[in-house]
């Protein structure tokens, strides 16, 4: 029998003592006083030390899920026993937990185990034929990746800041036993590791949006420069942002035809501009008060001085514009 001491205390004494003792402890406490052994002398202790023994591969520590090994008890120690819904409490003698449920008759059956779980003062023992256990080991752990959103990369492209570093690990795994066996064992907690994860950024910036991706942020940098966040996850860096008026025109209004000042096909996303304020060909992203316009193009001019005038494909859009202030950011190139 595999047995581990809980104290210094060696198991003395005669069984025929102890049931006679556990016997009239028991009557009034739960009961069982009818089924304890009522044997005498050598056949009384072969008849527990064969239950016991019996008992033994069903014990299961619950805290390293180590199969049918013993645990000495301290006398007097309080052990609380769980079986079939009743709850039983019983004081221990300087015995074997496989010895004290012989001696109280609670005998498992083939497909039940005995849960064993420790504590410092008392000892509970659930018995059944489902039982949960934790164990902790300690194993390789391959390293992990953690991503980061960067604005400052190019969508589709990666930068490592740290490369990762396999370890070891200490961790908790659940164990599900039935009839003995472990029939599932899952991870649970990670307690230590000493592996590195990698670190990898992934760029997020792109040269544009689609026309119904939305700007939900912006960030400045000191210098006035710096990126605007949209809902689709996209990030877009701007060199300078320029609070301006601004205006809609269509190809229906007078003096406008269907041909900008560049030579290019007038469109939505198509901005007229003084290009001494802002050079033809400038890329930008357009939000005026209550109307985000979205993508735009400095390719057509007619205004003069801090305005921008923005392509519309209905007179009656330009009527709903209107005249806004609006913030202009100036894109990268």
């Amino acid at each position: 029998m595999l047995m581990k001491k809980l104290s210094n205390v060696h198991w003395m004494g005669h069984l025929l003592a102890l049931a006679i003792l556990a016997a009239v402890a028991l009557a009034g406490v739960t009961g069982w006083a009818d089924a304890l052994y009522t044997l005498s002398g050598n056949e009384m202790e072969t008849k527990l030390n064969e239950s016991a023994q019996a008992i033994v591969p069903q014990l299961i520590d619950v805290s390293t899920g180590v199969k049918g090994e013993d645990v000495m008890l301290d006398e007097g120690m309080m052990v609380t026993v769980l079986h079939n819904g009743t709850t039983m409490r019983v004081t221990a003698q300087e015995e074997s937990i496989a010895q004290l449920l012989a001696r109280m008759a609670v005998i498992p059956s083939p497909i039940e185990m005995v849960g064993v779980e420790k504590f410092a003062d008392h000892v509970m023992l659930t018995i059944s034929d489902c039982l949960t256990t934790y164990e902790q080991v300690t194993e390789l752990a391959p390293h992990t990746t953690t991503y980061l959103q960067t604005p400052d990369l190019l969508v589709g492209t990666q930068r490592i800041v740290q490369p990762g570093k396999d370890g070891i690990r200490t961790a908790i795994y659940e164990q599900t036993w039935m009839a003995g066996e472990v029939i599932s064992r899952q991870f649970v907690e990670e307690l230590s590791t000493t592996a590195e994860p990698a670190i990898v950024e992934e760029g997020t910036s792109v040269n544009s949006v689609s026309a119904d991706d939305r700007m939900i942020g912006v960030k400045y940098n000191e210098d006035g420069s710096g990126y605007l966040t949209f809902a689709s996850g996209a990030t877009m860096r701007f060199k300078e942002a320029k609070t301006m008026t601004a205006t809609a025109y269509t190809a229906t209004d007078k003096g406008v035809n269907n041909i900008t000042a560049t030579g290019t096909a007038v469109r939505q996303g198509v901005a007229a501009v003084d290009k001494k304020v802002i050079p033809l060909g400038t890329q930008m992203y357009v939000v005026a008060k209550n109307a985000e316009y979205g993508m735009a193009r400095a390719e057509d001019t007619g205004v003069k001085g801090n305005k921008i005038d923005l392509y519309y494909g209905t007179y009656q859009e330009c009527i709903n514009f209107g005249r806004r202030s609006a913030t202009v950011y100036i894109l990268d190139d």
